[in-house]
């Protein structure tokens, strides 16, 4: 093999490993993918445990408006 030849190869070699490094890198510290995933999942679900507090809270309140005013519990 010839010195050019393997520069090639190194230069290749050594990309390959700053990418991997890059990619590891950016799932430790958060930033990938992965992460945001579980972000945008984790948002989504308080939104809709919140949502559903408040349903619940409304329908309590209008069945006990109509319980008190039908007098039903006298």
């Amino acid at each position: 093999m010839n010195r050019g030849m393997e520069a090639v190869i190194q230069v290749e070699d050594h990309a390959r490993g700053v990418a991997l490094e890059a990619g590891s890198r950016r799932v430790i510290t958060g930033q990938g993918h992965t992460m945001e995933r579980i972000r945008h999942i984790h948002s989504i679900t308080k939104r809709l445990i919140i949502m559903t507090t408040i349903a619940v809270a409304v329908l309590g309140a209008i069945f006990a408006l109509t319980f008190f005013f039908n007098q039903r519990f006298w």
